[in-house]
């Protein structure tokens, strides 16, 4: 990852962190974007928080084709805004269900300590349903080629081809649909 490019948010979270007790950053972005291996780069420069989307995608019994038609229907938004969404911006710890989506359930609890930054990575972190609980939003972006080479390249064949047929189309129709370039500070 070229840290380099990120020097305005760096900027940003610097003026952020400093002025504010805490401060909430959504990395939004398509898959193989670079959002996991970014918040884990924020994590440790700034000792912050991370709470991973892919811990809230629906439920299988609950992907009806009337959800899955609506722009983030592929995310538990009922579960995310229970559990995680009035604790953002407390500064206080708390913890919700991991879901796990190949043994179809929640698996653990994580636990999420308590930083003056705390980051929500993930596709559909900018769900118009709570994008307004971040203090900054940013997207990521990768060409198509280079996505599906990583996506080939740490997945089975039976996950490259979920990602072609279903995954990918899903985001690409959220982040059309759902403006979420139009609803962020900066897009990289």
């Amino acid at each position: 990852m070229d840290i380099a490019r990120f020097e305005k948010l760096f900027s940003l979270l610097d003026e952020k962190t400093e002025a504010n007790e805490h401060t909430v950053l959504a990395i939004d972005g398509g898959a193989a974007s670079g959002k996991t291996t970014l918040s884990e780069y924020l994590s440790e420069k700034y000792g912050a928080s991370v709470v991973h989307m892919d811990d809230f995608f629906l439920p299988h019994e609950r992907k009806t084709k009337a959800r899955l038609r609506e722009i983030d229907g592929n995310i538990d938004r009922e579960r995310f805004s229970a559990e995680v969404l009035p604790m953002l911006r407390t500064g206080k710890p708390f913890s919700y269900g991991r879901y796990d989506c190949k043994k179809g359930m929640i698996t653990e609890i994580i636990s999420v300590r308590a930083s003056r930054l705390l980051i929500v990575e993930g596709v559909y972190s900018l769900s118009e349903h709570f994008a307004d609980a971040y203090d900054i939003k940013i997207m990521l972006t990768v060409r198509e080629e280079e996505q599906l080479a990583r996506l080939r390249a740490r997945s089975t064949p039976y996950i490259f081809e979920k990602f072609q047929n279903i995954w990918l189309p899903l985001e690409k129709r959220f982040f059309e649909l759902g403006n979420v370039s139009g609803r962020c500070d900066m897009v990289f």
